[in-house]
């Protein structure tokens, strides 16, 4: 095989890598939507864990590389909306580049709020990437034992 052909056969792969990226993507929208969060007008969706833990429900967004001071979250009604924005390296100009994978512009995640949660005590901390969200339940919501007396 020539130089030419490789390159060829790499701007091919190049292309099918995009394209399962893109309907990745989509089914993850799509997934989300059966999931109660409504679509933004975003470049890109981070990944997100959402778990019980004592007390509430945590919630991780993975958002390497993003400035803490270009994350928003707010509440919206019974909407939690995570958006922000990721800029790729300043230092490294455009034309240097030989691959790039990783999106970059501005991303948004919604979700709603279940009514169990404490709105009011939510929690953010950022660390290593990873923004966490520690939402503690409402005192009346907690699970409580009631013990049978025997007489």
């Amino acid at each position: 095989m020539t130089h030419n052909d490789w390159r060829q056969l790499r701007e091919l792969q190049d292309l099918q890598e995009r394209m399962n990226r893109f309907f990745e993507e989509r089914r993850q929208r799509e997934a989300s939507r059966e999931d109660g969060e409504f679509e933004h007008d975003a470049d890109w969706t981070p990944p997100v864990d959402i778990f019980e833990a004592d007390g509430g429900i945590v919630l991780k967004v993975e958002l390497p590389e993003v400035n803490q001071n270009d994350i928003d979250i707010r509440i919206d009604g019974q909407r939690l909306i995570i958006s922000g924005r990721r800029e790729p390296d300043p230092a490294v100009p455009g034309d240097r580049y030989y691959r790039v994978e990783r999106r970059y512009g501005r991303f948004a995640r919604s979700f709603t709020l279940p009514d169990a949660v404490d709105r009011d005590r939510i929690e953010a901390s950022y660390n290593g990437g990873v923004l966490k969200l520690a939402m503690p339940r409402r005192a009346e919501k907690q699970p409580r034992t009631i013990s049978v007396k025997v007489k």
